[in-house]
C-alpha cells in the first residue's frame, strides 16, 4: 500500500560497500510509493547502477569523496538524483 510522498537526501561514502544499503533504501522507498516486486527490482537495479557510476566515473574510486543521493517518492512515482 502506498504512503504519502516524501524525500530523503543521503551523503554516502564513495565506496562499493554502500551498495547493499543503497539497494535496501531503493526497495524501501519504492514500496512506500506502492510498487510491486517486479518494478521494485528494476528500480533497485537502476539506483545501484547510478550510485556505482558516481563512484567509478564521477569520483574515480576516490574514497575521500562522497556521493549525494536524493530519493523522492509519492504514490506511483519514484525519483532519484545522484551527484
Amino acid at each position: 500500500m502506498s504512503q504519502p510522498g516524501g524525500s530523503e537526501e543521503l551523503v554516502l561514502a564513495s565506496d562499493f560497500g554502500v551498495l547493499d544499503r543503497v539497494d535496501e533504501l531503493a526497495m524501501q522507498y519504492g514500496r512506500l510509493a506502492g510498487f510491486d516486486d517486479g518494478p521494485l527490482m528494476e528500480i533497485a537495479i537502476a539506483v545501484v547502477e547510478a550510485v556505482t557510476n558516481a563512484i567509478v566515473h564521477g569520483n574515480k574510486c576516490d574514497e575521500s569523496k562522497t556521493v549525494r543521493m536524493r530519493i523522492e517518492w509519492e504514490p506511483g512515482m519514484f525519483g532519484l538524483t545522484v551527484h
